[in-house]
């Protein structure tokens, strides 16, 4: 059983680097980034070295909500250089960057607006304990700034990016790197060493959901998240946590009345409490059986004519 917190996380995973078979296909859950092809995954973890990273060009706003996010990340003690980087295009500039230093210390450093418009700047940093693996949580929202946990802890936070401040603008990220400074080519700097299920939620998550996905280890397997039913309704948890935020309600039920029980709504990718999810005027339950259209398209066959 996962902790409510974790779960609604799950249900907006946005990004996976895909080191499970099981993780390969999240495009219902959002952005999807793949590795390309020179970075080499074996047991479970991505090999990084200085020919070897990760980029996605061109971000989705969802990747950075404005409401809170959370970045996980599993390292090895002793690997050290850029670990994660997202680049503004406008200030030409990182916006973001985790670094493992040479002592073992997780540095996390991030740019935003301030309460006055002014850019400010905060950093957080903590030292892992002992050899072998470690898992790293980066976790933003408004109210409380950065929060770095490291193996499921609260290690330090930083309050400097937080009422008020804007971290990151995703309308001006032209590039996010896994394994290397994110920026002009001869800024690049390697990561050496190996990295392991890396998530980024769409999500502010707290310390009980830090401590669950510790417990899940580098070796185990983040689809559990997405495909638990504690209660055997049928709906996977993190999908009722992130969309009804209750798991009171059954596959049966249609809380918003528009003629698709939840199980339908969340099969179609639909809002089981918005009665119109693509707002064209047409109930999502007619679309799909009187007017065959998408209720995800508010102009299902492209002609310029809204289907309402």
């Amino acid at each position: 059983s996962f902790p409510a917190t974790l779960l609604r996380g799950a249900g907006r995973l946005i990004a996976a680097w895909p080191l499970n078979e099981n993780l390969n296909d999240l495009s219902a859950n959002g952005l999807h980034l793949r590795p390309e092809g020179r970075v080499r995954i074996a047991a479970g973890s991505l090999a990084l070295t200085g020919s070897g990273w990760v980029q996605r060009s061109g971000l989705a706003p969802e990747l950075f909500p404005a409401s809170g996010w959370t970045l996980s990340f599993w390292f090895r003690a002793g690997d050290h250089g850029p670990i994660f980087s997202a680049w503004d295009a406008v200030r030409s500039r990182a916006s973001l960057r985790v670094t493992l230093a040479a002592d073992g210390a997780v540095v996390v450093q991030a740019w935003g607006r301030g309460l006055l418009r002014q850019w400010t700047n905060a950093s957080v940093r903590a030292v892992a304990a002992g050899s072998g693996w470690h898992q790293a949580l980066l976790a933003w929202r408004p109210t409380t700034g950065l929060t770095l946990y490291l193996d499921g802890t609260l290690s330090c936070s930083s309050v400097a990016l937080s009422v008020g401040a804007t971290l990151l603008q995703p309308a001006r990220l032209d590039r996010l790197r896994l394994g290397a400074e994110s920026g002009p080519a001869e800024w690049d700097a390697p990561y050496v060493g190996s990295l392991a299920t890396v998530l980024c939620f769409g999500e502010w998550l707290d310390e009980a959901a830090a401590r669950a996905l510790y417990a899940l280890g580098h070796e185990g397997d983040p689809g559990e998240l997405l495909r638990a039913d504690a209660d055997a309704d049928g709906l996977p948890d993190c999908w009722e946590e992130a969309w009804l935020e209750t798991r009171e309600m059954t596959g049966n039920d249609d809380p918003d009345g528009d003629g698709l029980d939840n199980a339908a709504e969340q099969a179609r990718g639909c809002d089981p409490l918005k009665a119109d999810s693509d707002g064209d005027g047409l109930d999502d339950g007619d679309e799909v059986t009187v007017h065959h259209t998408d209720p995800l398209k508010a102009d299902s066959d492209g002609d310029g004519l809204g289907d309402g």
